[in-house]
């Protein structure tokens, strides 16, 4: 069997928005997001949370980690905020695993042990936000 975009469709029609557009509208945002980065004259307001409470929210650092993710950075994507880059690799990894399904016509594999991504991916954000607060109250 030849592999086309009409035998996809033909193949799982409600996953064809998954596995082709919505990969597409992401590759548009972020070219989009990518323009606006390297075009922007402006700051950025600070986090409101921590100019009222002098420590940094969860996700403080996130856009910085965004814009250094889309510059293809990625350590220094990571040591900002690690959710942009796990989040990356989570929605890659599930990308994938669909898009195999469907060529090789396996329903019944279900995505491996969801609730490990999401219980690792919190821990390493409050991993992160502790060591936010730590060097906070360190440089003070």
């Amino acid at each position: 069997m030849k592999v086309s975009l009409e035998n996809l469709k033909r193949a799982a029609p409600r996953s064809f928005a998954f596995l082709v557009l919505i990969p597409l509208v992401i590759l548009v945002l972020l070219i989009l997001a990518y323009i606006y980065f390297s075009q922007s004259f402006f700051k950025l307001p600070d986090c409101l949370i921590k100019q009222v409470t002098g420590y940094p929210c969860p996700s403080c650092g996130f856009t910085r980690s965004f814009y250094s993710l889309i510059n293809f950075k990625f350590l220094m994507s990571f040591k900002y905020h690690p959710l942009p880059i796990l989040a990356s690799l989570f929605i890659l990894s599930f990308w994938i695993h669909n898009l195999l399904n469907v060529f090789f016509r396996k329903k019944d594999m279900s995505f491996p042990v969801p609730f490990v991504w999401y219980y690792s991916i919190l821990g390493i954000v409050l991993i992160s936000w502790i060591r936010q607060i730590y060097i906070t109250i360190s440089n003070h």
